[in-house]
C-alpha cells in the first residue's frame, strides 16, 4: 500500500492500481480496514485516465473498499 501511495504521488497511476493489486493478493482485508486506503483511492481517482480508473473500481468493488 506503501509503494501504491508513492506511485500515486509519482503520477503514476497504472503502478499504484497494480501494487494495490498486488497488495489484494497478499491481504485483501487490510486493503478494507486502513483508512489510508480509502484516501489512496480518491487520490488515484482525481487524476488517474479512465483505463486505470475502471481498474481501481473493479478493486473497490471486489475487496469492499468504502470509497
Amino acid at each position: 500500500i506503501d509503494a501504491a501511495r508513492a506511485y500515486a504521488q509519482w503520477g503514476k497511476h497504472d503502478r499504484a492500481v497494480n501494487a494495490l493489486l498486488a497488495a489484494e493478493q497478499v491481504s485483501p482485508a487490510e486493503l478494507r480496514v486502513r483508512p489510508a486506503t480509502r484516501d489512496l483511492v480518491h487520490q488515484i481517482r482525481s487524476g488517474a485516465p479512465t483505463s486505470v480508473r475502471s481498474d481501481l473500481q473493479a478493486l473497490v468493488e471486489r475487496v469492499g473498499i468504502a470509497a
